[in-house]
């Protein structure tokens, strides 16, 4: 039986992992957190869950300690040290790394900035909402008056949260939400806290990104993108499929 090693805590992973373990492949699912394994919610004999995050040395050991036939980066676009780390630990024991990559999503009414620090310079006026995620809030404090303009949009979690309020964001600015949410969903939230600037990544389809950008269209305010860290190769999810069953 073939083994795969899937790093994934994205849609992108769930479904891959999905696929192939009714296959007859075997998976071991890699995800960081505990919220990442509730919500890959698959049950069959052909999937282990390994949680906790690792160093590059930690996945290195571990690929030495057990046989795989594929290992595959299915982690967030922008999670650009886990990747990293992930093709190190491979290239230094020889395993097969794929990258499993969404596609980019471009928008026309979307401003494009290289980083949070930037976007928070542009958002120049009125309230803003973060839906960037709990890990970089931190870099939202360069924005002027950011504990009375700031809303962050995280997942509901304890340490999320914790980041936000560890950052000086105030408990009744953090909004607590699972994943992607609706047009209409975003449009409550911009209307309720009067948002003036949407500050997102571009999570692609599956990231709730074009929910994101036609609810700040149709509310007629600003919607500024980080740019992805750099241009990446990678596959999709038909294609690390195909590959991986020897199709």
């Amino acid at each position: 039986m073939k083994k795969v090693l899937i790093f994934g805590g994205t849609t992108e992973g769930r479904e891959i992992a999905k696929i192939i373990s009714e296959k007859g492949i075997f998976v071991v699912y890699s995800v960081a957190t505990e919220y990442g394994k509730d919500v890959l919610n698959i049950k069959n004999n052909n999937i282990e869950v390994k949680t906790g995050r690792m160093t590059e040395y930690d996945i290195k050991e571990y690929l030495e300690n057990n046989h795989f036939d594929f290992v595959v980066d299915a982690t967030h676009p922008y999670a650009v040290d886990v990747s990293r780390n992930i093709k190190g630990a491979c290239s230094k024991t020889n395993n097969n790394y794929i990258r499993l990559l969404r596609q980019e999503s471009p928008r026309a009414n979307a401003i494009y900035v290289d980083s949070i620090e930037e976007a928070c310079l542009v958002a120049d006026t009125g309230n803003v909402l973060a839906a960037t995620g709990s890990k970089e809030i931190k870099k939202y404090q360069s924005l002027k008056d950011y504990k009375t303009r700031l809303f962050a949009r995280v997942l509901p979690s304890e340490t999320s949260v914790n980041d936000c309020l560890n950052a000086g964001v105030p408990g009744e600015h953090i909004i607590e939400s699972f994943g992607a949410v609706s047009v209409d969903e975003n449009m409550e939230v911009i209307k309720k806290y009067n948002i003036k600037t949407l500050i997102t990544k571009d999570g692609g389809k599956n990231g709730g990104f074009e929910e994101k950008c036609k609810a700040a269209e149709n509310m007629g305010i600003k919607l500024i993108c980080i740019k992805r860290p750099f241009e990446e190769k990678g596959y999709s999810i038909e294609e690390v499929t195909k590959y991986i069953l020897g199709e």
